[in-house]
């Protein structure tokens, strides 16, 4: 892992590799709720930018998972805005996203969207997704 506070306190962000590549495609999880740090945005991105970058790969797919996403994680515009900043300073980690997929979505993720929409390129919108189907991620979180 290349996030140092993650090597600290593992439950620190939430992303990870949940499953290698199928058809070259590697698939990310995040749950925000269950980030002790979820106001870290710069740490988050950080992270995120790490994961990315310890392997080569054409394609990646992020699965958000709004599981107990409250007001407490929809404020938090900052954290978004951070990874939003990763986005366009490393156009190559956007080019290589093929969907983003929002798992459990409620009303604070669909608030918390509506929000950051405008700063959102028109390309990573369209690779917004939203599934009401649950997700075993196999991770112990």
């Amino acid at each position: 892992m290349s996030c140092r506070t993650c090597e600290l306190r593992p439950k620190a962000h939430s992303f990870y590799l949940l499953r290698e590549p199928i058809n070259q495609t590697k698939v990310f999880y995040s749950c925000p709720a269950k980030a002790l740090d979820y106001w870290d945005g710069p740490g988050i991105s950080k992270h995120i930018h790490g994961l990315l970058n310890e392997h080569e790969f054409p394609e990646w797919i992020w699965h958000i998972d709004a599981e107990d996403f409250a007001i407490k994680h929809a404020i938090e515009i900052s954290s978004a805005m951070d990874i939003i900043s990763l986005f366009r300073s490393t156009p190559e980690i956007g080019e290589r996203l093929r969907q983003v997929t929002i798992l459990n979505p409620n009303w604070y993720i669909r608030a918390w969207l509506t929000a950051i929409r405008p700063f959102l390129s028109f390309e990573l919108q369209k690779k917004i997704v939203f599934s009401d189907a649950a997700l075993s991620t196999g991770n112990p979180e």
